[in-house]
């Protein structure tokens, strides 16, 4: 068999059970540990693949060597660090350690060698993954009397924490959004956006209604410049069933992303006169200014403190929320996770990887006749809107593998067209 080929059946196994794991997750009948050695046997699996598929096609590219040299620092950052457990397995929800950081790259050079095959029935079984988990979060809401999965503060489908939960309809969302403005328009792919939409606001999480608006308006301004008026009236269309949505998410849930937004603003507003405010951005301000000055206090340049040990990053010390209620154990910002945990040459690194990525999607993008356009402008579109939610939110192996599988695919040549 093609091992490009293989690759896509790997992927396709990898989500269907990943719908029974999240099955099984959210209604406690396995913790986080079991999903975590579940990513870490796809990530070997993943790896052998890439490596057999490298031994036929020799031909080695500037984003594998940025990816080796990630993991290498990543090692680093786990022989110097704090906490060597921890480094090496995670820390209690996120479970990113060492392990599974390695499979992120083992995903991502997976995600590189795949081909356009099965890629439509991908794409439906990542959406059927989605969409149970916002018929969960709806149920969530309503309170109907029934064994629910059990979540933190709001709804969060089957992955307990509402954070997660909007990551991963906002993917579901920027795939459908893409599906539906650039190959088709049926009402039925409408309704379903909208229907997702509708899910992502159940979950009152900021960052990632910020990243949908960004991508949305790049589009539209896009367009605009390309004047394209039959693409404007489809979003003018779209922008009127979509403040619906929101006007009706909003009084099922009794107005609270309404009030976040409109307290953020008013934040924003205090921040822009010079005041200072510890609950702006829900505190994400406090924790990124106590995160930096701990960094250059301890010298944590080079490897960090050590793989997902944000929580030692005082040593001593340890950074609780705005409210000084709550320790913190995450930076709220992948960048500056990467940057805190695992110093300033990982970091720089993977944002290298990034603008290459960018560079190299665009490149292909506007080739006249590139086959497949209408896939790598989908998956450009919802990774893009990944890595702007990421700036404000945290990490988790329930969302993040579907983000290397994607950015690996944009990573590859001509070849995973």
């Amino acid at each position: 068999m093609n091992m490009n080929k293989f690759a896509n059946i790997v992927a396709l196994v990898f989500l269907l059970i990943t719908l029974v794991l999240e099955i099984l997750y959210g209604y406690k009948i396995i913790n986080i540990s079991i999903y975590s050695y579940f990513i870490v046997f796809f990530g070997v699996i993943s790896l052998i693949i890439y490596l057999i598929n490298k031994f036929k096609n020799r031909e080695f590219k500037f984003y594998e060597l940025l990816i080796l040299l990630m993991s290498i620092l990543s090692f680093l950052s786990y022989v110097f660090a704090k906490d060597k457990y921890i480094a090496l397995h995670g820390f209690s929800l996120g479970r990113e350690g060492l392990l599974v950081l390695l499979s992120y790259n083992s995903f991502l050079l997976l995600g590189s060698v795949m081909k356009k095959d099965k890629l439509e029935l991908l794409e439906k079984v990542f959406l059927t993954i989605v969409g149970i988990n916002i018929v969960f979060a709806i149920l969530q809401v309503l309170k109907v009397p029934i064994p629910l999965p059990i979540i933190y503060d709001y709804p969060g489908g089957l992955l307990y924490s509402a954070s997660f939960y909007s990551t991963l309809t906002l993917l579901g969302v920027l795939l459908l959004l893409s599906k539906y403005l650039y190959k088709d328009d049926r009402i039925i792919i409408l309704v379903l956006l909208l229907f997702f939409i509708f899910g992502m606001f159940l979950a009152n999480v900021l960052s990632s209604l910020l990243a949908f608006t960004i991508i949305w308006f790049v589009i539209i301004v896009r367009n605009i410049v390309y004047k394209n008026k039959k693409f404007l009236f489809k979003n003018l269309f779209l922008l009127f069933f979509i403040s619906l949505v929101f006007i009706i998410s909003n009084l099922i849930n009794k107005s609270i992303l309404f009030n976040d937004i409109k307290e953020t603003v008013i934040d924003s507003n205090k921040v822009i006169e010079g005041k200072k405010v510890s609950s702006f951005g829900n505190g994400r301000i406090h924790i990124w200014g106590k995160g930096f000055y701990y960094f250059n206090k301890y010298n944590y340049y080079s490897y960090g403190i050590g793989i997902d040990n944000f929580l030692f990053i005082g040593k001593d010390k340890y950074i609780k929320d705005w409210n000084n209620k709550k320790i913190v154990y995450k930076a709220h910002n992948e960048f500056l996770q990467i940057l805190f945990c695992e110093g300033i040459y990982r970091f720089l690194i993977y944002i290298v990887l990034i603008i290459y990525m960018e560079y190299n999607s665009i490149k292909k993008i506007r080739k006249p006749k590139k086959k497949n356009k209408y896939y790598l402008i989908t998956l450009f579109i919802t990774v893009n809107g990944y890595i702007i939610q990421s700036i404000f939110n945290i990490s988790s192996i329930l969302v993040a593998p579907f983000y290397y599988y994607l950015f690996g695919f944009l990573l590859g040549g001509e070849k995973s067209d």
